[in-house]
């Protein structure tokens, strides 16, 4: 589920990408108030690699071969990237760019809380392996907090002496 803040399409955005955390958040949102009690928010999300990136540089290749290329480009400052591809067919070169925006795991652990979720479990794929230090992706289980309700008796007396 994706939730926009206005009707206004970029033309050059993919309809599937977030790329503000104010967007994120409010997709979370938006699944939390679609969820059952008992129900679940399942996601796969890529972890940056910025270990691997030397000092002052911003690209890292992740395929390199005859006829193609493929590399993410970092912005660090605000966690703006885009995975980008070079394929050759034909002697021509053909260029895309897909940019999003990544999520540190707290991040997204927050992003949950906030929306009234909280995480049941993380592995680092859907194998359930678990999740490392080394882990270049991560799948989380968020499950929906239960809410108080007005009728128990620990809700009535919150708060009173």
């Amino acid at each position: 589920m994706l939730v926009r803040p206005s009707k206004k399409r970029d033309p050059g955005r993919r309809p599937w990408a977030l790329y503000l955390a104010v967007e994120q958040v409010a997709c979370f949102r938006n699944v939390a108030a679609h969820l059952h009690p008992g129900g679940c928010f399942v996601i796969e999300v890529e972890v940056p690699d910025l270990r691997r990136l030397p000092p002052g540089q911003n690209v890292l290749p992740f395929h390199v071969s005859p006829t193609r290329w493929a590399f993410d480009v970092y912005d660090v400052a605000t966690q703006a990237t885009s995975s980008n591809y070079v394929q050759v067919v034909d002697g021509r070169g053909e260029y895309r760019s897909i940019p999003f925006r990544y999520v540190w795991p707290a991040e997204l652990d927050l992003m949950a809380q906030l929306a009234g979720l909280r995480l049941r479990e993380r592995w680092e794929n859907w194998t359930r392996q678990p999740f490392t230090n080394e882990s270049r992706q991560q799948c989380l289980d968020l499950g929906k907090i239960p809410e108080l309700t007005g009728n128990s008796s620990s809700a009535r007396t919150a708060g009173q002496s």
